[in-house]
């Protein structure tokens, strides 16, 4: 789903996802796991949805 959402909305290269979700993995923003399907799986940790929070938060005063 995010590898989705990052090629479609940012025009991202596969290779440049894959870059960026690294990266968020290791900032403690997200964490991986193996899904039932064998398939990776993405999930925010506690950090990742306090950021995620005050983004939502930011970009809503932003729009006032």
């Amino acid at each position: 789903m995010i590898e989705c959402v990052l090629q479609e909305k940012r025009n991202m290269k596969p290779e440049e996802v894959s870059l960026a979700i690294e990266d968020l993995v290791k900032r403690g923003l997200i964490e991986p796991y193996i899904g039932e399907d064998g398939d990776f799986v993405f999930e925010l940790t506690e950090i990742g949805k306090r950021v995620a929070e005050d983004i939502h938060k930011s970009n809503n005063n932003n729009d006032v």
